[in-house]
């Protein structure tokens, strides 16, 4: 004889609950990993943001440091040459808007302390460049060196043979010596920095300007290189005076 068991009263009941209760937790729990996801993904995109935006703001400093050097007389000067509202205080300029954040952008000398925006000898003393880049209430930030302003020198454009109206001289290079960069090899430095000074007169007073490096080749095979300046309706290029930056 077999003996059969019924469940109590209330039994599957109980059971029922315990299995939604497994089901709930489960559910709460591939939930939470699901939120937990998200917002790491948004934190990782802020973040990047944020680096973005420090290394744009390096970008800027450095692009008016190697290429205009020694145009700006204080940090002052770079902040208003970058435009947009850009200013100096304490040794770090701040700019709004750049690639979707704000940056401020800190000099510092060998000591590792901030160089006075009012400073006139700056580049002689700045050798590392922080960037702070903020975004989405997230800040990021970039470090980077700055060669020293004794790393830098205008080197003379070798006036070779040149021709043309009085206005314009286009200067001519034999071959392997006709780009501004091998000019800076052969004196010595390591690279051209994109800068171009010449000498021009206008309105019977000469200025040294900075001007815009040109070059090309000739029909005859032989290349050409000029640092021309625009005023009005004219190119100024004063072949015998025009020299480029070069650095080390």
């Amino acid at each position: 004889m077999f003996k059969i068991f019924k469940p109590k009263k209330g039994s599957v009941l109980v059971f029922s609950l315990i299995v939604l209760s497994i089901l709930l937790s489960a559910a709460v729990a591939v939930a939470t990993v699901s939120v937990s996801n998200r917002k790491s993904t948004l934190s990782t995109d802020k973040s990047n943001q944020s680096f973005q935006v420090a290394n744009s703001g390096v970008e800027l400093v450095l692009r008016q440091i190697y290429k205009t050097v020694p145009t700006h007389a204080s940090l002052n000067d770079l902040a208003t040459a970058l435009g947009g509202g850009a200013a100096c205080a304490g040794g770090s300029i701040t700019k709004t808007g750049v690639a979707g954040g704000d940056i401020r952008v800190s000099f510092f000398d060998k000591d590792d302390n901030l160089i006075s925006c009012a400073d006139t000898n700056w580049r002689g003393k700045v050798v590392g460049v922080k960037s702070e880049g903020t975004a989405f209430g997230t800040t990021r930030l970039v470090e980077t060196a700055v060669a020293a302003a004794g790393d830098y020198g205008w080197v003379q454009i070798d006036p070779g043979v040149y021709q043309g109206i009085a206005w314009l001289h286009y200067v001519n290079y034999a071959a392997g010596n006709h780009s501004a960069e091998q000019m800076c090899i052969n004196a010595g430095y390591l690279h051209y920095t994109g800068a171009c000074q010449t000498t021009t007169t206008l309105e019977t007073s000469t200025y040294v300007v900075s001007g815009t490096l040109v070059g090309g080749l000739r029909s005859d095979g032989s290349s050409w290189i000029s640092c021309q300046y625009w005023h009005e309706d004219f190119y100024f290029d004063n072949a015998a005076t025009s020299k480029i930056l070069c650095m080390k």
